[in-house]
C-alpha cells in the first residue's frame, strides 16, 4: 500500500475489473454475442443475446429440411436456407406442406401419410365416333379426350362386337358382326389409386341409308366475288357424314363431311348450283340443292309499247322481278326522261318530241354488280315496209297486175301510191291490184306503213314496159380454136324474145330468137351476149367473156413435142371436156410417167402408167376450167399433149 495523493503509473484508484489481462473486458464494455466472455464483467456471459436457427433448403421449394440446420446471432438468411424445417423431401420440389396428394406412392404433402385422398377422375365429356354403324362393318374408331390423372382406360362393346385394337388407350377400333345388334360403347378411366364413372353410348345399328336432307340454309342471294358464307343442312336421321357438291368457282373454306359447310367465292363467279346430301355406311341419300347467286340475271324481257310510242307521250315500260336483284337501272337515249320508278322493275319514261326509234334498256343489281342488259326497240312510226313483191318490168301494153308486203310490226294502215297514168282497183292494205294502162312506159310503185304517230320511210319499186335484163348466161368461157356446137343459154322468160351476138369468125348455128343457141367458133374469142325484148323495146344486154385456145380435135394425135421419136402419139377425148378424160393408143411396151401442168407451169397432177397399157382414165375434175399440158414420159421418148376443161 502506497500512501500518496495520485496513483502510480500502471495502477488505479478501483478494483472491478474481471479480466486485468483483456482491456475489451471491463464492467464499461458491451456485452458481445457469441464470444462465451463475460465482456461486462457482470458475472454473465453472452446476456440478452439471441440465437437465430436456419434450415437447408436443397430443392428450392421454400422448405426446409429439419436435418440440415445452421445458426447464427444476426437473424439474416444464409443462401439455399430457410427458416422453417417443414420439408419431408429436400431432393423433390413437388414434395412439400403445400403439395397436393397425388396418386404415386409417395407422401407428397408431407403429413406422414401416402396417397390419403387422391382427387376423383372426371369422367371425359363425351365418346367421339359415329353415332351408328351397319353389321358386318369394320375398322369403325371411337375414342374420348384425354383425362386428367388417368393412366389407363378401359374400353367394352356391345355383344357381338370386337375390340381389335387400342384397349387401354383413348382410341380404339372395333368391328362389328353380321347379326350385330343394337348396344353400348363404354369406357371407364383410372390410374393406380381411382377409377372415374364408366362412361357409355348408344350404338344404333343402320338398316336404311338416310332421307334427303330437307333444305340448305345461308343465303343463295348476294355471294359476291371475294366473300365467305357458311351453308347448313339440319341434321338427318342416320346420317353419319355430308357429302357437298360446290359450284365452279368457289371453294370449301371448311366443313366437307359436316352439316355445316364454309364457302369462299371466286373473283369469277357469278352463279351455280350448291347440293348436299346425307350419308352413312349403306349409301348416301339423294342431293338437295340451292342456286347460289352473286350479281343478279338479266331480266328475261321487257313490257310495254313498242310500236306508236309518238313523240311526246308518256309510257309505262317493266321487266319480271329477277331473282336476287336489290335494284334495277333503266337507261334510255339522250333526250328521254325517266319520270319516275328508277331503281325499280316499273318505270314512266316520256319520249321526246321528235324521233324515230330509240333503245330502252334495263339491268338487274345487287351490292355484287349489275347484270347485262336487256334491251328493247321502240318506235314513233312504224318500220320501212320489206321488198314489193310483185312485177316489175316486161309491162308492155299494160293490164292488171298484183303487188304485196309483208306486214309491217305495229303498223295500222298502209299508203300506196301509184305510178302517174295507174289506178289502184283493189287495196287489202299489205296488198293492192293495179290497172296499168296500155300506153304505159315507166314509173314507181310505193307504199308506206302508217300508225297514230304518222307514216314510215316509203318502200318502193320501179316499174317498166321494158324486160328485164336477162339472167346469167350459162357456156363454156374457153373452147379450141373452131370448137363446134358449143351451147350457151340464159333463163326462158313466156313472151320475150332474145336476140343473141357471138364473138368475130363465130357464128349462132340455131337457136336465135330463143333463150337458147348453139354456137360454132372460129380462131378469135369475145363476148357471147343476148338482150331480151317484147313488143315495147328491149332490155339491156347480158354477156359473157369466152377465150379461145390452141388443143387437139377429138380426132387430132399431133404431138406437141416435135423431138418425139419412140412413143407412139395417143388420142385425148373428149377434149374439151369437165374433166373426166381418156388417154388412148399408148407405147405399150414400157411403163409411163404421166404428168399434168397448167399455163403457169404449176404441177397438178401425176399418174403412173404400167406397160400393156392400151388406155387410161384421168379424173382432173377437181381443177379449175382452163388450158392444161399433160406430159407423157417414158424410157425411150417423151410428148406433150393440150387439154382444155370447161
Amino acid at each position: 500500500m502506497i500512501c500518496s495523493a495520485s496513483a502510480p503509473f500502471g495502477y488505479a484508484s478501483n478494483n472491478i475489473d474481471c479480466n486485468d489481462a483483456a482491456a475489451a473486458v471491463n464492467p464499461n464494455a458491451s456485452e458481445i454475442c457469441g464470444n462465451a466472455i463475460d465482456d461486462n464483467c457482470n458475472g454473465q456471459v453472452d446476456e440478452g443475446c439471441v440465437l437465430y436457427t436456419f434450415y437447408a433448403d436443397t430443392d428450392a421449394d421454400g422448405f426446409g429440411n429439419p436435418l440440415a440446420a445452421v445458426s447464427n446471432y444476426t437473424n439474416t438468411t444464409p443462401q439455399g436456407y430457410v427458416s422453417n424445417n417443414q420439408d419431408c423431401n429436400d431432393n423433390n420440389a413437388a414434395v412439400n406442406p403445400n403439395a397436393a396428394e397425388i396418386c404415386n406412392g409417395i407422401d407428397d404433402n408431407c403429413n406422414g401419410q401416402t396417397d390419403e385422398n387422391t382427387p376423383a377422375l372426371s369422367a371425359a365429356v363425351s365418346i367421339n365416333g359415329p353415332a351408328g354403324v351397319c353389321r358386318s362393318q369394320s375398322g369403325v374408331v371411337f375414342s374420348v379426350n384425354a383425362v386428367a390423372g388417368a393412366s389407363n382406360y378401359l374400353w367394352t362393346v356391345p355383344t357381338g362386337a370386337t375390340l381389335v385394337s387400342g384397349q387401354g388407350t383413348t382410341s380404339i377400333a372395333v368391328n362389328f358382326s353380321s347379326t350385330q345388334a343394337a348396344g353400348s360403347i363404354c369406357v371407364t378411366a383410372s390410374n393406380t389409386c381411382v377409377a372415374a364413372t364408366a362412361l357409355c353410348r348408344a350404338i344404333i345399328i343402320y338398316t336404311a341409308k338416310p332421307g334427303t336432307p330437307s333444305a340448305i340454309n345461308g343465303g343463295n342471294f348476294e355471294n359476291c366475288s371475294g366473300t365467305t358464307r357458311t351453308f347448313t343442312t339440319p341434321a338427318v336421321a342416320n346420317a353419319t357424314n355430308y357429302n357437298w357438291t360446290i359450284p365452279a368457282n368457289t371453294s370449301i373454306v371448311s366443313g366437307q363431311g359436316t352439316s355445316s359447310l364454309t364457302l369462299l367465292f371466286g373473283a369469277t363467279f357469278t352463279s351455280g348450283t350448291l347440293s348436299v346430301n346425307a350419308a352413312n355406311c349403306l349409301g348416301a341419300s339423294t342431293n338437295r340443292s340451292l342456286t347460289l347467286y352473286s350479281k343478279p340475271g338479266t331480266p328475261s324481257s321487257i313490257s310495254g309499247p313498242l310500236n306508236g310510242v309518238c313523240g311526246g307521250s308518256t309510257n309505262t315500260f317493266s321487266c319480271p322481278l329477277v331473282t336476287g336483284a336489290s335494284s334495277y337501272n333503266w337507261t334510255v337515249p339522250a333526250g328521254w326522261v325517266i319520270l319516275s320508278g328508277q331503281g325499280s322493275n316499273s318505270v314512266q319514261i316520256i319520249a321526246p318530241a321528235s324521233y324515230s326509234s330509240a333503245t330502252i334498256s334495263v339491268a338487274a343489281a345487287s351490292i355484287c354488280g349489275s347484270s347485262t342488259n336487256r334491251s328493247i326497240t321502240v318506235r314513233s312510226v312504224p318500220a320501212q315496209p320489206g321488198t314489193i313483191a310483185g312485177a316489175s318490168s316486161n309491162l308492155c301494153g299494160g293490164g292488171s297486175f298484183n303487188y304485196s308486203i309483208a306486214a309491217v310490226v305495229g303498223a295500222t294502215s298502209y299508203q300506196w301510191t301509184a305510178p302517174a297514168g295507174c289506178t289502184i282497183t283493189a287495196n287489202n292494205g299489205t296488198s293492192i291490184s293495179l290497172s296499168i294502162p296500155g300506153n304505159f312506159t315507166s314509173g314507181t310503185l310505193s307504199v308506206k306503213a302508217s300508225n297514230t304517230c304518222g307514216l314510215s320511210t316509203a318502200r318502193t319499186l320501179s316499174l317498166t314496159r321494158l324486160p328485164s335484163t336477162p339472167a346469167a348466161i350459162t357456156g363454156s368461157t374457153s373452147v379450141c380454136f373452131n370448137a363446134i356446137n358449143r351451147p350457151y343459154s340464159v333463163t326462158s322468160t313466156a313472151g320475150l324474145t332474145y336476140t343473141w351476138t357471138v364473138p368475130s369468125g363465130a357464128s349462132i348455128v340455131s337457136g336465135q330468137g330463143s333463150n337458147s343457141i348453139v354456137v360454132n367458133f372460129g380462131a378469135s374469142g369475145g363476148n357471147v351476149s343476148v338482150r331480151a325484148s317484147n313488143a315495147c323495146g328491149s332490155s339491156s344486154t347480158r354477156s359473157l367473156a369466152v377465150s379461145t385456145t390452141a388443143c387437139r380435135s377429138d380426132d387430132t394425135a399431133e404431138s406437141t413435142n416435135e423431138n418425139s421419136t419412140d412413143l407412139r402419139v395417143p388420142l385425148i377425148y373428149p377434149n374439151p371436156g369437165n374433166g373426166q378424160l381418156t388417154i388412148a393408143s399408148f407405147q405399150n411396151d414400157e411403163d409411163i410417167r404421166l404428168r399434168v401442168f397448167s399455163v403457169s407451169g404449176q404441177l397438178v397432177d401425176e399418174s403412173f402408167v404400167p406397160a400393156g397399157t392400151e388406155t387410161f382414165t384421168l379424173n382432173l375434175q377437181n381443177l379449175p376450167a382452163g388450158l392444161y399440158l399433160i406430159r407423157l414420159e417414158g424410157q425411150h421418148g417423151m410428148d406433150e399433149l393440150r387439154y382444155v376443161k370447161e
